[in-house]
């Protein structure tokens, strides 16, 4: 159990640091509509991150679209990378809650529904 605690408190510190890295970069490499609505990220800088902080990153794009960061699994991050790495530009995934990606020449798009074309 004391193990266990341990690694708990380990795990929230790395991810508490984790976080505010990830939120200093988003706040240089996001793009976003007044409304919040859609988040724009450069493709290249994006790619560049560690993986850590590029589910960060894709985190922080879905709750400034989204509000929360309810109902986004691992699954749908690991679809993302898929996305990413595999899939032709202009592929779109679609998530619960009207979240919708779509990876651009130079751009990820993270949106709500209907916003960014």
């Amino acid at each position: 159990r004391v193990a266990l605690a341990n690694l708990a408190d380990t795990v929230c510190a790395d991810y508490d640091y984790l976080e505010v890295e990830a939120r200093k970069i988003f706040e240089r490499m996001a793009k976003h509509v007044p409304d919040n609505k859609a988040v724009r990220l450069n493709r290249k800088a994006f790619m560049r991150q560690p993986e850590a902080i590029k589910r960060m990153l894709i985190r922080l794009a879905v709750e400034r679209v989204q509000g929360n960061m309810n109902r986004l699994t691992l699954a749908h991050m690991r679809e993302i990378e898929d996305m990413l790495s595999r899939r032709r530009v202009g592929s779109i995934i679609h998530f619960p809650g009207h979240i919708r990606v779509r990876v651009g020449e130079s751009c990820l798009d993270i949106s709500m529904a209907g916003k960014f074309a």
